[in-house]
């Protein structure tokens, strides 16, 4: 049997590897065998013989490198010996070879968790879009946020983003825009906790700890941010409409296009993006309706619009296009109405966005004492059942959407000569 000094001895071959074998001093047991590379490293393996199909074949189980040295790792022949018996006394009482394949196999597949668990921020980021049944302006959105804030992270591994490093970015960023930071956040959470159930072990042990944002409701430190609440007031109306008109024919690109468009939105309350991905064919102006069918809350509704807006578009669906409000490129929607909107901002001397016309038509809508059901529908907000039963019962039909909108484009308008 050998000994140490016996195996520090042997000196490799520069050109090939050597392998040599040692008894276990039991009958029929396997070998322990020492291989040695041209490099000098040495490393031990237990070798044994099982029956396959009627042919006996060899396995070699690699135990680990043989420690040469106190303060190298690895293992001493004792050691090597004593895990090579182990495994000899296994192989009598079982298929050693399926055994140790199950055992590869569960620390492959251990090793692939580990690497997943330590996967960079930018990769888990693109699996949980890949994942997600998102709109492409939320792809967007969710892009931007993570580019602004966590731009110096994506390239590093996800569990390096612990809860002192969120604080810090948290801190930064809030000094910017509180609300941009407290939307990062979100998204890194729901990021975060994504990728912690998708590498959760079969025995629910988690490879990564809780999510780094909760020290953020633990340290109190998230920024409130008051709910924007502008919108056209009723006196400032007319000055609105006629900045809006006066795009029509000036020297913004599409401008005549955005004119229509911001008078929509105020006239029916539409989303932003839901109103500018508007396809003709989607308009019904017998019927005076038109239907969205990409919404944000997943659901394919149909809207009335009252005769003024019938009359403003129905020019627009007349001209080339699939889409309603065309840009310079008739295939397409218009692309931006960055400057025009900052045109109109300046000459009715309001800092409004195009939200704030969805919230306008809403506003004057409660104030005709319309239904809430019927506003929440006419502005597509989704009515949970779940926490409000009574929603349940309460059908809304076209014909009274129909005469809301008629009603709150007349409030809207009056007063006002629309041509």
């Amino acid at each position: 049997m050998w000994t140490d000094r016996q195996l520090k001895a042997i000196k490799p071959d520069p050109e090939r590897k050597v392998r040599l074998t040692d008894s276990l001093g039991q009958r029929g047991a396997g070998k322990l065998v020492l291989e040695i590379q041209p490099n000098g490293v040495k490393s031990f393996y237990y070798q044994h013989f099982f029956s396959e199909r009627g042919k006996s074949k060899r396995q070699l189980i690699k135990l680990g490198r043989y420690k040469t040295q106190a303060n190298v790792s690895g293992l001493t022949l004792t050691e090597a010996r004593s895990q090579a018996i182990a495994l000899a006394d296994r192989s009598t009482e079982g298929d050693l070879k399926l055994e140790i394949e199950t055992e590869q196999n569960h620390e492959l597949a251990k090793q692939r968790e580990k690497d997943s668990a330590n996967a960079s921020l930018k990769t888990i980021f693109e699996s949980y879009l890949a994942d997600k049944d998102l709109k492409v302006g939320t792809v967007y959105d969710y892009r931007k946020t993570m580019q602004q804030t966590f731009s110096e992270y994506l390239d590093k591994p996800i569990n390096t983003i612990n809860r002192e490093l969120i604080l810090k970015i948290y801190r930064k960023r809030s000094k910017e825009s509180p609300a941009r930071a407290n939307n990062a956040m979100r998204v890194f959470r729901a990021v975060y906790n994504y990728h912690r159930a998708v590498t959760r072990l079969n025995n629910g042990d988690y490879l990564l700890p809780e999510n780094p944002v909760s020290i953020l409701n633990e340290t109190k430190v998230i920024k409130k941010v008051a709910r924007r609440s502008t919108y056209i007031p009723r006196e400032t109306l007319p000055a609105w409409f006629e900045a809006v008109r006066s795009l029509k024919g000036s020297r913004f690109n599409s401008g005549d296009v955005i004119s229509d468009y911001f008078i929509f939105v105020l006239l029916t309350g539409t989303r932003r993006e839901e109103a500018r991905m508007l396809k003709k064919r989607h308009v019904d102006l017998k019927r005076k309706t038109f239907r969205l069918v990409d919404t944000k809350n997943r659901e394919v509704v149909e809207l009335p619009m009252s005769q003024p807006l019938v009359d403003l578009i129905t020019l627009r669906m007349s001209e080339k296009g699939e889409y309603l409000f065309t840009g310079q490129d008739s295939e397409k929607p218009f692309n931006s109405f960055k400057r025009p909107l900052e045109h109109l901002q300046k000459e009715v001397g309001l800092n409004f966005s195009t939200h704030d016309l969805r919230r306008t038509f809403a506003t004057v809508a409660e104030s005709l004492d319309i239904s809430t059901y019927t506003i929440k529908k006419l502005i597509n907000h989704k009515i949970n059942d779940a926490l409000d039963v009574t929603a349940g019962y309460v059908i809304v039909d076209l014909d009274r959407m129909r005469k809301a909108t008629e009603k709150i484009s007349s409030e809207l308008l009056k007063g006002i000569v629309f041509v």
